[in-house]
């Protein structure tokens, strides 16, 4: 299969000067859940706030002084076969403001990547970050964490988003990490991510 790239017509298209990032369907959707959501629309996955907290940036900016918003959003559905119109309709249903969605293969996805000049590629899985930053794309992990949701706050999800950008941090000892502020959980999940 190869790669299909949708824009998005009931979203503005960003201008060329907007920071690309594309977020994992696997993200942003909970495709694993077994819980029913209404109208069969997936269930919000971990990265779901952090999509909504760029969307209202975009809104600030753009109510502020008429600025073009600063982030395109772009979804990428590794190996879905099937689950397209799904993942489509539930962006709608959520009014998420994703730009394009780029429907790949695992094998490709790297070049959907490179063809939509992604800034930042976010995803949970391990394997995709190393594969994207092999290819010259800049990417971080999306960690999931446990923190209890707010009564009456809708829009918040169960498992918040923690981004780690690894960058110059992968080389350094835990004891400079925790120097630098890093709690025993984190340095748990960053002991997962170096695998």
């Amino acid at each position: 299969m190869e790669s299909n790239i949708i824009i998005n017509t009931d979203v503005v298209q960003m201008s060329a000067s907007a920071i690309v990032i594309a977020v994992s369907c696997h993200g942003i959707f909970d495709l694993n859940s077994d819980t029913p959501t209404e109208s069969d629309t997936l269930p919000k996955g971990v990265a779901f706030s952090f999509i909504k907290a760029i969307q209202a940036i975009n809104e600030k900016l753009a109510a502020k002084n008429s600025h073009d918003p600063l982030f395109d959003l772009i979804l990428v559905a590794n190996d879905l076969q099937g689950n397209q119109s799904k993942v489509v309709s539930s962006t709608k249903h959520y009014g998420l403001q994703i730009s394009r969605f780029c429907f790949c293969t695992s094998e490709d996805f790297t070049q959907s990547l490179q063809a939509t000049n992604v800034n930042l590629y976010l995803s949970m899985e391990t394997s995709d970050v190393g594969k994207a930053l092999q290819e010259g794309v800049p990417a971080a992990l999306l960690c999931p964490q446990t923190r209890p949701q707010l009564e009456g706050d809708e829009e918040q999800v169960a498992s918040p988003l923690t981004v780690l950008l690894s960058g110059d941090v992968m080389g350094l000892p835990e004891e400079k990490l925790l120097e630098a502020g890093f709690s025993q959980p984190q340095l748990q999940i960053f002991r997962a991510a170096k695998g």
